[in-house]
């Protein structure tokens, strides 16, 4: 199935009210839902090569008395100013190095190698939410503040104006306080967890909250997002490694981030423990077989153990399924089937027993493990195994936080949004019982659609862990089809009611931010 159609530039659409099919849905679904995610391919003769690299382009949809109204406009950085004045592709990427002028002399070109860069604020992965303020988020440590009633882009801040670091993942973690935490680097050293007092609606207070030496100087782990319980940040130190020299040459010799990555044969995933009271790595030394993820989902603490669950690949390389290339002829996901996400669970031991033995399976006084192992070694060290918890595709996994993050839950959701072809079932969005193992899933209409992450918003009144509702774009490329915004039950994934959006396509977006 190519996806052409979805990855051609979109324009801003002014706010439109949608049209309602099925039943009016639940009376306190009031607010707005943003998503980000990259919406600007082409410039000129100019494209990008990756996934990742486009221009962020924000969708707004807002609910209120049983309506919803869409809207959608580029963010205006000065990455999107640069590109749009040149009218050629002039930022670097995570795939894609910057076209030079063709009207710049040889001379220029050399200069060029020696000025500052545009400010890499192009912020298309995430929102997160401080206080009253709205910023959007890349890998960056600059963060741009939204406006989330007119999507207007109303300043920057750069993080590492209140410390050292030089990135951050777009997948901050934040407590019941408003604190928010996030987990960078220091290329050539190490990694640097941070924490943002959320109380004052910016980045101003940023603090240190702990470093992490590289198990490899020169080689750093990527990572996209990190777990969080209420003593701990897990990081996932994996195969899929950074060159730090690369990187650093990428301006001499036009390397991408892209180009800097690749997977480390032979090697293990360090499981990073790092305590948030004393900033301290746990003392024991974790490790786990090869894998990488994307996302995590929820992460806890029961009975001495860190439960965390997340998004697992068996091995994908340095991502080039995802270059545009793939995207549009729609080979992604089916290249190379160790890139294929399922969720999985690791469970660490936070202490070892006294009388345990070599050999001896930790996890085996946890209720928890669903059959994941934590191993003693003889070094005194332990071999996690995390466990597949659903036979589905899994990506872009929500759960209930406002009443359950950091705390043992059941429910968590997911979308086959990267792997619509795996099944013959048409299954688009999943919903897993991590406790029971029993799964459930919304169909989708055809083949031809995708949906998105589906973002869960509780029931006010709500008992159960699953009272609420569903928030799910779905994406089109059937020329006769609009795309649709459901409405589903997240108790049973009947649908309440969907929205038709008077435009021909949605953008394949990465992450939302429910705002009230």
């Amino acid at each position: 199935m190519r996806l052409d159609k979805l990855f051609e530039n979109y324009e801003n659409v002014d706010r439109v009210e949608c049209k309602r099919t099925g039943a009016i849905p639940p009376d306190w679904l009031k607010g707005t839902l943003l998503r980000n995610g990259p919406g600007k391919f082409k410039y000129g003769d100019t494209e990008v090569k990756h996934w990742f690299d486009g221009l962020a382009y924000m969708q707004r949809y807002s609910f209120k008395d049983g309506k919803m109204f869409y809207m959608a406009k580029c963010l205006e950085s000065d990455s999107y100013k640069a590109c749009e004045k040149a009218n050629r592709w002039c930022i670097p990427s995570f795939g894609t190095t910057k076209f030079p002028d063709p009207c710049q002399t040889l001379f220029g070109k050399l200069q060029s190698y020696f000025e500052k860069e545009v400010e890499l604020d192009n912020c298309l992965v995430n929102f997160v939410q401080l206080a009253d303020s709205v910023y959007a988020l890349t890998e960056t440590v600059t963060v741009v503040k939204v406006d989330p009633e007119t999507l207007a882009m109303l300043g920057k801040e750069d993080i590492s104006d209140h410390l050292s670091i030089v990135s951050s993942t777009a997948h901050p973690q934040g407590d019941y306080e408003g604190n928010v935490y996030n987990a960078g680097h220091n290329f050539g050293k190490e990694y640097v967890f941070t924490k943002t007092n959320g109380s004052k609606g910016s980045f101003e207070e940023t603090t240190l909250l702990a470093k992490v030496p590289y198990d490899d100087r020169w080689n750093a782990g990527y990572h996209h997002s990190f777990g969080m319980s209420d003593n701990y940040v897990v990081l996932f130190e994996t195969p899929i490694r950074i060159s730090v020299k690369k990187l650093l040459m990428r301006k001499v010799i036009s390397y991408s981030f892209h180009d800097s990555l690749y997977w480390k044969d032979e090697t293990n995933t360090n499981v990073i423990v790092v305590d948030k009271k004393t900033g301290m790595k746990h003392t024991i030394q974790f490790t786990a077989p090869p894998f990488f993820t994307f996302h995590h989902a929820n992460t806890y603490e029961a009975d001495g153990f860190i439960v965390a669950d997340f998004c697992h690949m068996k091995n994908p390389g340095k991502f080039d399924d995802l270059l545009m290339e793939h995207m549009r002829d729609g080979t992604f996901g089916t290249r190379n089937p160790d890139f294929v996400p399922h969720l999985y669970r690791m469970v660490i031991p936070t202490t070892i027993p006294d009388g345990a033995k070599d050999g001896d399976d930790l996890n085996k006084s946890s209720s928890h493990h669903r059959g994941s192992t934590a191993i003693l070694q003889t070094d005194g060290s332990v071999f996690c195994t995390p466990v597949k918890l659903c036979d589905f595709t899994f990506e872009f996994p929500r759960y209930n936080w406002d009443k359950y993050n950091m705390r043992p839950y059941r429910y968590v959701y997911g979308s086959t949004l990267l792997f619509p072809e795996e099944t013959n079932k048409l299954v688009g969005i999943v919903k897993a019982d991590v406790e029971t193992g029993k799964v459930q899933y919304w169909t989708r209409d055809h083949e031809r659609q995708l949906c998105a992450e589906p973002v869960f918003l509780g029931d006010p009144e709500g008992i159960d862990e699953d009272d609420g509702v569903l928030l799910v774009p779905v994406m089109t490329v059937k020329d006769e089809d609009l795309p649709i915004f459901l409405i589903l039950d997240a108790k049973d994934l009947s649908e309440i009611c969907r929205y038709s959006i008077p435009t021909d396509r949605l953008p394949p977006s990465f992450h939302s931010l429910f705002v009230q």
